[in-house]
Formats: structure tokens, sequence, C-alpha cells
């Protein structure tokens, strides 16, 4: 099946990889767990579009779509929307394909614990990248910070209190992680801190997460 199905992919109209560029996007799929036994060329198609539209190797491109669907819980049917969420996210961003996935490999086995969407975390990932902060960068900060608030420590309740907080006001539970930090950012500067609040709550990584 994997070389028949290598062959229909080469065949659609809007592939423009060689079979062996589409071998070794099979081979990342198959290594990372894919049943392409279940797959159809269709089903595998976006990985060929996301590969074509942001300009980025095939076989890393499968291997970020495979790496996607299962850090959010998500199926096959659901690499059209992954594809498509990478493609407008690089198109709007600074942000390459190999930003987003060094950075979601820190991530995207958090973000679903801390209830922050694909979109959402790709977002944030496109916005720290735009003002200059390298890739691991972002994502250490984005993976500690999405830690922190689901369960804080006795120093991060502390300095949460020093801004005016409880654990609960940051809770991850009903609100989104962005608008937590907006709202963190709001206290942090009436205390004329800014930053520095922040990297009370979260250490060294505080920094990068004040400029979300």
């Amino acid at each position: 099946h994997v070389i028949d199905l290598s062959r229909e992919l080469g065949q659609l109209s809007t592939n423009s990889f060689d079979p062996t560029q589409i071998a070794g996007a099979m081979a990342n799929l198959v290594a990372g767990g894919f049943d392409v036994a279940k797959a159809s060329a269709a089903d595998l198609s976006p990985i060929l579009s996301l590969a074509t539209a942001a300009n980025y190797d095939l076989a890393s491109s499968a291997e970020v779509s495979l790496a996607t669907m299962n850090m959010y819980g998500m199926n096959m049917q659901d690499l059209g929307h992954i594809s498509d969420v990478y493609t407008v996210a690089a198109g709007k961003s600074a942000a390459g394909m190999a930003d987003f996935q060094e950075t979601m490999a820190y991530i995207g086995p958090v973000s679903k614990n801390a209830n922050v969407s694909l979109e959402e975390s790709v977002a944030m990932i496109g916005k720290l990248i735009d003002i200059g902060i390298p890739a691991s960068t972002v994502g250490t900060s984005l993976r500690d910070g999405m830690q922190t608030l689901i369960a804080p420590t006795g120093v991060a309740a502390k300095a949460l209190g020093e801004m005016g907080l409880t654990t609960a006001d940051v809770s991850l539970k009903n609100q989104d992680f962005i608008d937590v930090l907006a709202k963190m950012k709001v206290q942090a500067d009436k205390t004329g801190e800014g930053a520095a609040a922040f990297i009370k709550v979260f250490g060294v990584t505080g920094d990068t997460l004040y400029n979300l």
C-alpha cells in the first residue's frame, strides 16, 4: 500500500515533488507511528500543500504534521486544517516552518493540558519570532509559562500575590493562556516592575512572556 500511495501522491496535480521526496515523507510518517494502510492520497495531500505553500522540505512537513496531529489529539481528517494553520501563520509572520517545528516540539506536549489550541500556539510563536526571539527560547518560554500556570510553585504564588493576584486568578481551567498573561501584564505594570514582575513568577523566561 505504501508504494501505491506514494505513486498516487506523485500523480496528484498539486504535486511538485519527485518520488524520492515522497518516499522520504512516507517513511517519516511510518516512523512516527502513522498507519499509512488506512490513508488515501487525498488524506495526505495537505502535507504536499504545506510543503509547497511554506516552501518547506516535504519529509519535515510530514513529520511536523504528524507530530501536531498527535499532540492535539487530532486525526487524519485534520491534516488539511493543520496545513492551513501553519501556511497562514508562516505567511503572516517572520517565522518559517523550521521555527514552528522546533518550537512546537517544546510546547505541543503541554499546550493541550493548558487548554491552548494549535491556532493560539502558532499565533504566539509568530509574534515572538517577529520581535527577534530565537525559536528555542520561544519554545522553552511558552512551555515553562504554561507549566507554571498549570501548577504554580510557592515562589510563583508569592510573586503573584505581590502583583495583587491569586493562583485562582491565573488558573487556565476557565481562561485562555494569552488572556491570563494580559491580565498579569496589567498588574505587573501597576507595580512599576513590568517584566521584572514576570521574571519573579516565571523565572528567566518571564521576560519573553512579558512581550506577548
